[in-house]
């Protein structure tokens, strides 16, 4: 784990020989900043006293310079990086060091659950592999043949393993969706609150397959829409023109 070490001259002069005075030392460099509590340490990092200076430690279980700890806990560590928010390559989090994802059955389904898990929408989420590396970029991985289901929270939860085989040219990607990216409205209405469903993921409007819809599902359509949702009732065989072609997401 890093530390940080804190020492006198980034304080107050002046104020560290008041300090002095009142504790009764002759010199501020015999002073424990641990004990005085005048150290600038994080909450969840242990503070060594030196001569003259301090130590900051992130206790274990935490990543940090010692000013500022951070869970370690790599079922919640996941990030994008060589990319915007919702895309780029994914890195997770191992022993304090963030490591790539090999692509080796790196597929959709993964993408959906490391979108899941990065708190953004995994429906149409996508997934790249060769991820592109930058000269002299050295790459080091942890998980490798990774095969989510598609509804797990975390890549962690899926089989996988933790040693690989894996180039720097085999990194996984994924492309997630945010709230600017997905929509929902009414076609082919016969009044203000009815009509058939269809969704905008990407800017691209489709409708919604009538296998499995319930009055549930109806109820929770209504209120996306922000239209009155109580008694909401489903409707099924959605008419279409002759010739009308017809493409589903979901």
């Amino acid at each position: 784990m890093e530390e940080f070490k804190c020492c006198k001259m980034t304080f107050n002069f002046t104020a560290f020989l008041i300090i002095c005075l009142l504790v009764g030392v002759k010199s501020y460099e015999d002073i424990d900043e641990c004990a005085l509590g005048l150290d600038d340490c994080d909450e969840n990092a242990i503070c060594t006293n030196t001569e003259g200076c301090y130590i900051c430690t992130c206790r274990e279980g935490y990543c940090g310079d010692g000013r500022n700890c951070t869970v370690s806990d790599a079922s919640t560590g996941i990030r994008l990086v060589h990319g915007n928010e919702t895309s780029g390559l994914v890195e997770v989090l191992h022993n304090c060091e963030w490591r790539s994802v090999c692509d080796d059955y790196w597929t959709d389904e993964d993408a959906k659950v490391a979108c899941r898990q990065l708190g953004l929408l995994p429906y149409a989420a996508g997934s790249y592999r060769r991820g592109i590396f930058r000269d002299g970029e050295e790459v080091q991985y942890w998980l490798d043949d990774v095969q989510c289901k598609g509804d797990e929270l975390s890549l962690f939860d899926c089989p996988h393993k933790d040693t690989h085989n894996c180039g720097r040219r085999e990194r996984a990607g994924v492309h997630c969706l945010d709230n600017d990216d997905v929509g929902i409205r009414l076609v082919k209405t016969t009044t203000l609150y009815s009509g058939i469903i269809e969704l905008r993921i990407r800017n691209e409007w489709r409708s919604v397959c009538h296998d499995k819809w319930t009055d549930e599902d109806a109820q929770v359509a209504c209120r996306s829409l922000e239209l009155p949702s109580s008694g909401a009732k489903k409707e099924i065989n959605g008419k279409f023109e002759p010739g009308e072609k017809v493409i589903y997401w979901i």
